[in-house]
C-alpha cells in the first residue's frame, strides 16, 4: 500500500499513474493523489506496468515516495488543496477588490512589465502573457477574456495589454 503504480487504461492505449491505497483477496484499489474518489476498477498484480520511483520535472529528478510514507505524502497533498480552497474562498472578494483598484498596478516595476506573444494554432491565436520565462496568463482563440494567475492579476491591467509578438 502507498506506492505508485502504471496500469493500462481499459478504453483505449494510454496508461494511468495511481497510488495503491488497500489490497485484499480481490485485487488492488488504487486513486489518484489529486482525486477525492477511489478508482470504480480493481486491478489485478498481471494488469500493473510497473512502480514508480521518481519523476523529471524539468531537470529535476523527483523521488516518489510509497509504502506508509507515500500515503502520509498523499494525504499531505490532499490537505494543502483543501487548505488552499478554504483559504482562496476566504480572500477572494479581497483579492479581486485589490486587483480592480489598480493599486500594485501603479507600482509595478516597468522593467517587469509582462510581454504578449501570439501563437497560431489550428483554431486561431492564441496570446500568452510573460514576465521573463514564466507564463502568468493566456487568452485562448475565440475568447476575449485573459485567464491570469494569481497572484498576477494585482499587477497586470488586462484592459491595456498590447500585442508584440506573433509566433508560428
Amino acid at each position: 500500500m502507498g506506492d505508485v503504480v502504471v496500469f493500462p487504461c481499459d478504453s483505449s492505449h494510454i496508461t494511468i499513474t495511481h497510488r495503491v491505497v488497500s489490497v485484499d483477496f480481490r485485487g488492488i484499489k488504487t486513486k489518484g493523489d489529486n482525486n477525492n474518489n477511489i478508482d470504480g476498477k480493481i486491478l489485478q498484480p498481471a494488469e500493473l506496468i510497473g512502480r514508480v520511483v521518481s519523476a523529471r520535472r524539468g531537470t529535476r529528478i523527483i523521488s516518489v515516495p510509497g509504502g506508509r510514507r507515500g500515503i502520509l505524502y498523499a494525504k499531505m497533498l490532499l490537505a494543502v488543496k483543501c487548505i488552499k480552497r478554504i483559504v482562496s474562498r476566504l480572500l477572494h472578494p479581497t483579492y479581486h477588490w485589490l486587483a480592480e483598484s489598480g493599486v500594485f498596478k501603479r507600482i509595478f516595476p516597468v522593467w517587469a512589465k509582462p510581454r504578449v506573444f501570439h501563437f497560431t494554432r489550428p483554431n486561431g491565436i492564441e496570446m500568452q502573457l510573460l514576465i521573463g520565462r514564466l507564463i502568468i496568463g493566456r487568452r485562448r482563440p475565440g475568447s476575449k477574456l485573459w485567464q491570469i494567475r494569481r497572484p498576477f492579476r494585482l499587477f497586470v491591467d488586462e484592459v491595456n495589454i498590447h500585442d508584440c509578438k506573433h509566433l508560428k
